[in-house]
Formats: C-alpha cells, structure tokens, sequence
C-alpha cells in the first residue's frame, strides 16, 4: 500500500456503477472511510459524467488491506477492481482529469448546467431567467466549469 509521509491510506475503485452512491460505495467496501463520504473522491469525464472510477481515503493499513480483499467483488451487476493508490496519485488525477467538485461556495452549494441555449444567449440572460430564484449572488459558469 503506497502512503505519503502522513500515513493517509488510499485505494481505487474501478468499474463502479454509474448511479453507485457514496453509501453504496461505503457498504461495499465495510470499512471507515475518512470523512464519510467525504473521504471519497470520484472522477469525471470531461463531460462531467461519472467515470466509474473513485479514490477512497480509509484510516488504517487493516482497512485498506480490507479493501483490497474485495477486487472482482460485485456490486450489483458489476464487478469492482480495487487498486492500492496514494494520496499523490489521487491528487494528481483529480487535479488532471476533474473530481466534479466546483467552487459552489457563491451558489449554496450545487450548479445548474443548461444544455440546449441558443449561441445568441448571453449572460444577462441567463441571469434575468434566473432572477429571484436565488437569494444570494451567483456566478454564471460556462463551457467546462470556467468562471466568466
């Protein structure tokens, strides 16, 4: 098991079901994950999409070994290979390829993606559609998840 120099242990997941939840994922797997479902990490396409891959942080070497017990167990109709990682590798594919976590601090926590807007459409637009909905102020998010 890779860890860097504070002992946070980490394992990756994949073939995971599209619709797989984090308490599904944290069922599979029966050991403590830090954070809850905080401590997994999932990764994106770059359309946004679920990949079916996630990185999950647990607490302990026992735990992770635990974890790696269960590669080609089945979830569902799937089965699910589980890989030893390290907060490192974890870091940089989520860095490189997206973890879907976006900056949604000014928004109260969740985005709205629009599909289907005609090009004329501006941002003003969008904003006045939008009018009244939200109490506080918002940023409008365009094309890959950049602030404009």
């Amino acid at each position: 098991m890779n860890r860097n120099s504070d002992n946070r242990f980490v394992v990756r997941l994949r073939g995971l079901p599209y619709s797989a939840t984090d308490d599904q994922i944290m069922e599979f797997l029966c050991c403590e994950v830090v954070g809850c479902a905080d401590g997994i990490r999932r990764t994106f396409t770059k359309e946004g999409r679920p990949s079916g891959e996630a990185y999950v942080e647990v607490t302990c070497q026992e735990d992770a070994n635990a974890c790696l017990d269960k590669d080609h167990c089945s979830m569902g109709k799937r089965y699910i290979e589980v890989f030893s990682s390290s907060v490192n590798e974890m870091e940089y594919v989520l860095n490189r390829s997206g973890d879907g976590q976006y900056e949604t601090s000014h928004v109260g926590g969740f985005i709205i993606r629009m599909r289907g807007l005609p090009y004329q459409c501006t941002k003003e637009e969008i904003a006045q559609f939008f009018s009244g909905v939200f109490y506080q102020g918002w940023v409008p998010v365009v094309g890959r998840g950049v602030s404009s």
